[in-house]
């Protein structure tokens, strides 16, 4: 958000963490932007931000706790503004240090399903899974797997 800022953009950030909003706002307001990047708290399984956004992404949004992640990305693509992007980047692979190797992730065609979208309204800009080389905590490398999808909404 704070990068977005700079360039220009009235940017607002969101997490369920009040430390997390607490410390993004402290570091808006030591870069002299916070008037053009805000953070506020939400647990996204109850509550959504009101309006509609030019730019909504959704970044590695995957949890090992229950969470209705379908139900609050379909929100997120409902927030969109008419000529606005939803970028989604997701795992679709484990690294082998990762905290889950008995994951099951879905295909970039299996999120893009699973948000229910009006193909009248949306245009796939990019739909994929690209490799990407890891970086792990004990200088450990390997290839991973990540969604990537990019929509934009007519």
């Amino acid at each position: 958000m704070i990068w977005l800022a700079r360039q220009g953009w009235l940017a607002t950030g969101v997490d369920v963490s009040p430390t997390a909003v607490a410390t993004a706002t402290g570091r808006a307001e030591e870069a002299g932007l916070g008037d053009h990047a805000r953070f506020e708290q939400y647990d996204l399984a109850a509550t959504f931000p009101d309006g509609e956004f030019d730019l909504v992404t959704a970044l590695f949004f995957q949890s090992t706790v229950d969470f209705p992640r379908s139900a609050v990305l379909q929100r997120a693509a409902d927030a969109v503004a008419s000529g606005g992007l939803l970028p989604i980047v997701e795992h679709a692979s484990a690294a082998p240090w990762s905290w889950s190797q008995d994951a099951i992730f879905p295909t970039a065609e299996e999120t893009l399903s699973s948000l229910n979208l009006d193909a009248h309204h949306w245009t796939r800009v990019f739909v994929g899974t690209p490799e990407r080389l890891a970086n792990g905590p004990n200088s450990q490398t390997a290839i991973v797997k990540d969604n990537v999808l990019a929509l934009t909404r007519r």
